[in-house]
């Protein structure tokens, strides 16, 4: 099934809420930490976006010089794909990329929404909504907790990195 750009981005973000949800619901006492500190949500935010890299586009570009990449050397006029999971997986770039830490003194860079001239109008718009998400959610249910064991949970997807929770039952 192809998705339009629209449907892509709304299942980008869905997918965000709902693996953000889990996470935080997961890691409690960070939750916690979190929400009484909107700055340490912002680093926390950018480390999911990192961590889970939903919006793998794989965005083509064209090499308009020669470039050498580790031990290939790239000729002007090349094609590449430039997929962000494994940039957003460096550990150059991010120490430890492979664990989600919460607490990260510094916001994780990433690429979730590209880099440099290709940086979608995203790239703030999306994390600041997240924020707003998870705080009016656990404002308002501040005793929020899944219904079932998380290893019931099924998830869906859409593409490698396009992936969540199809259902997330919950109580409070």
């Amino acid at each position: 099934m192809m998705l339009s750009n629209a449907q892509g981005i709304h299942n980008s973000v869905s997918t965000m809420i709902s693996l953000g949800v889990l996470t935080l619901l997961n890691h409690p006492e960070e939750r916690a930490k979190l929400l009484a500190q909107p700055d340490r949500l912002t680093v926390a935010v950018d480390e999911m976006l990192r961590f889970f890299s939903v919006n793998d586009g794989t965005p083509m570009r064209l090499a308009l010089e020669d470039v050498r990449i580790g031990d290939t050397l790239v000729k002007a006029g090349d094609g590449l794909a430039v997929p962000t999971l494994p940039v957003n997986g460096d550990p150059s770039v991010c120490p430890f990329p492979n664990e989600l830490d919460l607490m990260r003194e510094q916001p994780a860079r990433h690429m979730a929404f590209g880099h440099g001239p290709h940086q979608r109008p995203a790239n703030r718009l999306v994390p600041n909504l997240l924020e707003i998400v998870y705080t009016t959610l656990f404002e308002r249910a501040p005793t929020l907790a899944l219904a079932v064991p998380e290893t019931e949970l099924t998830y869906k997807y859409h593409s490698i990195q396009a992936f969540g929770p199809a259902e997330m039952p919950v109580t409070w």
